[in-house]
């Protein structure tokens, strides 16, 4: 037996006194304890510190995605507008071309309206004919003799960039006014009198104040007068036009970024009946 005792101490070690695993004691005991709280206070280390990376690189992955998403959100909106002003601005230019190829100009834009408004006649039946025995056109709107058509700009607000603290016209400062209105079309009678009026347009844009509506609105250091006739030349009259020009300034306000969105339309329209 004492063989078999020492074999089994010689592979296995000696055996253990009592039940269980004998505790260290003393300074053996504190270190043991020392390396288990160590070894824990590491691992704690390593999981803050991973869940900070994490955390910041979610993060970083959020803000990327709104500033994406914010971002696509504001250039479709400001496309959205840009399509909308330039669709009115063309619908608004065909309108006025249509009318004005074989019209008579009656009142001519001028300083006296603010290059804001104008009246015209066209040829007009009476009596089955557009012309008298001399020859001589009959001038009306609407198959009226002496009637006639009036496009006119007409306020409705005040923009002001002062107050507003916006930048409407993009030229580096806010200290301009401008008026928002409509462009309207009426058929007035022999009398002068509207028989009838539609609003054509909405959002158009001029400089505030009655006397300043043909004023620059881009600060581009040129004049941006709604309506003008023009002679061979080019240059503005009231009398004796050949042409016809529509300077049309539409704009609107992107809400989601506050962003404004300002769109030019020129037309010219070739008057078959030189005034």
């Amino acid at each position: 037996m004492k063989d078999v005792g020492t074999r089994l101490a010689a592979a296995f070690g000696e055996p253990p006194q009592g039940h269980g695993v004998p505790r260290p004691e003393g300074g053996e005991a504190k270190r043991g304890w020392a390396d288990y709280r160590e070894a824990s206070d590491r691992k704690m280390g390593s999981t803050i510190l991973e869940v900070l990376i994490v955390v910041s690189i979610l993060s970083l992955i959020i803000t990327s995605t709104l500033y994406f998403v914010i971002t696509s959100q504001r250039t479709f909106d400001v496309g959205t507008m840009t399509s909308y002003l330039e669709s009115e601005a063309s619908r608004l230019s065909d309108i006025i071309k249509e009318k004005l190829t074989e019209c008579k100009v009656t009142v001519a834009p001028s300083t006296a309206n603010d290059f804001a408004s104008f009246s015209f006649q066209v040829p007009v039946l009476v009596s089955g004919a557009y012309w008298d025995d001399d020859g001589n056109i009959y001038w009306g709107a609407e198959d009226n003799q002496n009637w006639s058509y009036n496009f006119s700009f007409v306020s409705t607000r005040i923009l002001n960039e002062t107050s507003d603290l916006i930048d409407y016209n993009g030229d580096n400062d806010i200290e301009d006014f401008f008026d928002v209105g409509e462009i309207r079309l009426s058929i007035r009678d022999a009398d002068d009198n509207d028989q009838t009026t539609v609003i054509l347009c909405r959002n158009v844009i001029t400089v505030a104040g009655v006397g300043n509506r043909f004023l620059d609105i881009n600060n581009d250091g040129q004049n941006d007068p709604l309506f003008t006739m023009l002679d061979s030349r080019g240059r503005q009259v009231i009398t004796n036009g050949e042409r016809f020009r529509i300077n049309l300034w539409l704009g609107g306000l992107v809400t989601s970024n506050r962003e404004t969105v300002l769109v030019n339309s020129i037309t010219e329209v070739v008057m078959l009946n030189p005034q």
